[in-house]
């Protein structure tokens, strides 16, 4: 397939070829093993890598394709979307925002904020755009918010206090960025175009972590869920701080790269990669006819919405990660009647047995009683092997340390997928 570019296809165009794509492997792969259809499934998915290619050399942004990638899996509510987001236009916005009100029978002040915030964005732009400096905050924005209409409309009924969460995301990075483009009219056009590469990229983060926030959904839709109050994502703040240096004028770097390579950034991507893994292991096991390994519990959706937007500077931080992993990965997993131990052995799940150690330094009084010596030693060896120190100190050690423990958990579902898949070829 010849390379193309943005010209000759539209981004909608490609969205749907994807998840046409996807729609006709998942309903293939529900036959494959009878019926010798494997080699069938192959070739559809290299026409689907080649697409993803082809779009890797035609979209600056990478995130744009992670967003494709996660959005993919879920196509009740990712080809909703994109029909939302491929008429959503500034005049249809309030409309927009009154539709929305109404499919979760509740009015928001979170949308009256949201409404006037676009707008002040969108007034900004156009004095921005005098410069000839491109920004899609705007743009972004839309794209977060046709995902969660489109999700109002196949999820209707859930609580109203659900889709106050699903909204979080959206106003953070609003916020973010009315201030980022605040900033960027009083900047030369050197640092103000290092400001816009970082506010559009992190714009595409937030189109893919609204898409975990949409799996969460997809996976619990079933189950009453319990929604306390989720703090409010500060992955673009952090992000944006990591990044201060960029900023200087006389400074010579790619404003991109260094954004990709800031620690927040890859906490996230592990985020939304476990998120991600957590339903493909689930997809696997309800293909070969079992039930969910890591089952829907009244919390996962809020640990979908915090793990990949949330950034631990500190103690209070780091154990609000630590419950919400708990609650996806350890109980999900039945506890201490692990599923899992059904798939691989022990050690292969040292990091789930490390989130339990870790809620002991938060959740239990480890300071009394005969056991107090040993917990405090799997305390300190949990954190240890995450960051080669018996306790976190500075907020870098505590960011440090869930990038480790991320990785660590990635690399241990990675695994578990790739036995699964091996069972199926079997």
């Amino acid at each position: 397939m010849a390379k193309s570019n943005l010209g000759e296809f539209s981004i909608p165009s490609y969205v749907e070829h994807i998840l046409e794509l996807d729609r006709q492997i998942m309903k293939l792969e529900m036959m494959a093993r009878p019926s010798g259809l494997g080699s069938v499934i192959e070739e559809m998915q290299s026409r689907q890598w080649e697409i993803e290619r082809i779009m890797t050399q035609s979209i600056i942004s990478p995130e744009f394709i992670d967003f494709l990638k996660l959005n993919m899996v879920i196509p009740e509510v990712s080809s909703l979307s994109s029909q939302i987001l491929r008429h959503f236009t500034q005049a249809d916005i309030v409309k927009s925002y009154s539709l929305f009100n109404s499919l979760v029978h509740s009015h928001t002040s979170q949308m009256e904020d949201l409404l006037k915030s676009h707008q002040r964005i969108k007034n900004i732009q156009e004095l921005i755009a005098i410069r000839h400096i491109d920004t899609a905050a705007a743009h972004h924005i839309e794209s977060v918010l046709s995902m969660v209409e489109a999700s109002a409309r196949v999820y209707s009924k859930i609580d109203v206090n659900l889709w106050s969460s699903a909204l979080s995301n959206a106003h953070a990075y609003q916020h973010f960025a009315e201030r980022q483009l605040s900033k960027l009219l009083k900047e030369n056009d050197q640092v103000a175009k290092r400001r816009a590469i970082v506010t559009n990229m992190l714009g595409g983060i937030a189109q893919s972590c609204q898409c975990t926030f949409e799996i969460g959904l997809s996976m619990s839709s079933g189950e009453k869920q319990i929604i306390y109050p989720i703090p409010k994502p500060n992955l673009y703040g952090f992000a944006n701080q990591s990044l201060a240096f960029i900023y200087r004028a006389g400074v010579d770097i790619d404003a991109g790269n260094a954004l990709e390579r800031a620690l927040p950034s890859r906490i996230t991507k592990l985020g939304q990669g476990i998120i991600l893994a957590v339903y493909q292991i689930n997809k696997l096991s309800q293909c070969r006819k079992k039930g969910e390994i890591i089952k829907p519990t009244s919390k996962m959706l809020m640990a979908c919405s915090l793990i990949p937007t949330r950034i631990a500077r500190g103690r209070e931080d780091f154990g609000e990660i630590v419950d919400n992993l708990f609650f996806l990965l350890y109980e999900g997993s039945g506890s201490d009647n692990c599923r899992l131990c059904n798939i691989v052995d022990d050690e292969m799940l040292n990091p789930l047995w490390r989130i339990k150690h870790l809620r002991l330094d938060f959740r239990h009084d480890v300071d009394h009683g005969k056991d107090a010596p040993r917990k405090h030693g799997k305390i300190a060896d949990a954190y240890r092997s995450l960051i080669g120190k018996e306790t976190p100190i500075t907020s870098k050690d505590w960011s440090e340390a869930q990038h480790c423990l991320y990785s660590q958990l990635l690399n241990m579902l990675n695994e578990i997928i790739k036995i699964q898949e091996t069972k199926d070829l079997a």
